[in-house]
């Protein structure tokens, strides 16, 4: 952002299951804000963590003193039935980046395939044989909560903000079995949240 840069490592520490220990432990992406001081030095301020892992930058976005993370819970490739997906919503307390708010649930056995935050909404795009386009109401960072879903086949893999209400997106086409075609170049209306419609 323009005060802060976070960084995000995650643990991958599935890996260990595979030397026979009963219960991998729980994927985890760990955060941490250095903020810029009035010389534009960054400077270490808390740290914190999510479930699950994130896909790029654009999983993340500081937004009105809160930082919004984009993440997929489960293995992926290993078990895409257990998969979910979350938003969750931190803020700077002391040293700790806490959780103040969390809509989970996202693409039950599907993972993030593209995340933008534009102010107080968030788009979420899962996949794995129709493409749910989530729209996230943020208002509220203590109660975060679906606003809107459209199901389509095929899946975006990169969202750009166009003019207020209408995003451009970039992906693969598809059918209703889940087979990826060719590229897909669309434009989604969301300016009714609860509604959204492709144009």
């Amino acid at each position: 952002s323009l005060d802060a840069i976070y960084v995000g490592s995650t643990n991958w520490g599935f890996y260990w299951w595979w030397r026979g220990d009963e219960e991998p432990p729980a994927i985890q992406t760990h955060i941490h804000k250095f903020a810029f001081d009035p010389a534009g030095n960054a400077r270490y301020r808390a740290s914190g963590e999510v479930l699950g892992y994130a896909i790029n930058q654009f999983a993340f976005d500081e937004y009105d003193g809160h930082l919004r993370v984009a993440t997929t819970d489960g293995f992926g490739w290993w078990n895409n039935e257990e998969t979910e997906s979350r938003v969750t919503v931190l803020r700077e307390t002391g040293d700790r980046l806490e959780q103040v708010g969390v809509v989970a649930g996202l693409g039950l056995g599907e993972q993030i395939h593209a995340v933008r935050f534009i102010g107080d909404q968030g788009y979420v795009v899962t996949f794995r044989q129709v493409d749910p386009l989530y729209v996230l109401d943020l208002k509220d960072p203590a109660a975060p909560k679906v606003a809107g879903e459209l199901k389509i086949p095929g899946f975006s893999s990169y969202i750009h903000p166009l003019e207020d209400g209408y995003l451009l997106t970039a992906g693969r086409d598809g059918d209703e079995e889940g087979n990826v075609g060719g590229i897909k170049i669309e434009i989604f209306d969301v300016t009714d949240p609860a509604a959204p419609k492709s144009v």
